[in-house]
């Protein structure tokens, strides 16, 4: 699952719903971008092979 967001001090706000139920644990991976058309890309290539 790919979900763009915005970091707002210590809370990152996520621009869509997932489907977790709330206090889920879940794992994140933090990639800065300037482009997040280029950064999608990225995560598609790097997940398709």
């Amino acid at each position: 699952m790919f979900i763009k967001g915005i970091k707002k001090g210590k809370i990152i706000e996520l621009l869509e719903e997932v489907d977790f139920p709330d206090n889920q644990e879940v794992l994140v991976e933090i990639k800065k971008v300037g482009d997040f058309w280029s950064a999608l890309q990225d995560f598609r290539a790097r997940f398709n092979n």
